[in-house]
């Protein structure tokens, strides 16, 4: 959910990156904040948004034969930013 800070009237911008792998049965596991927002309602409410996902679809059977433990991702989330 996002938080109130990120609606009119403040409209607070920020960006971060966050690091997680889906494992085989579609787990989310090995998160780290890469690049904090320096607004931690921001923060909380990215990684909120992966853990609340969790578990995924497990990771589809020709990743896994072909030797697929996890799939690791790194994701922007990006707030009110100009275009």
């Amino acid at each position: 959910m996002l938080p109130p800070s990120v609606f009119p009237p403040v409209l607070k911008k920020g960006r971060l990156l966050i690091q997680f792998s889906i494992m085989k049965d579609g787990s989310v596991q090995k998160m780290s904040l890469v690049a904090a927002s320096g607004a931690t309602d921001l923060d909380r409410a990215a990684w909120g948004g992966i853990v609340g996902s969790s578990p995924l679809p497990s990771l589809p059977d020709e990743f896994i034969r072909a030797g697929g433990t996890d799939l690791a991702l790194r994701c922007w989330f990006r707030y009110n930013l100009d275009k």
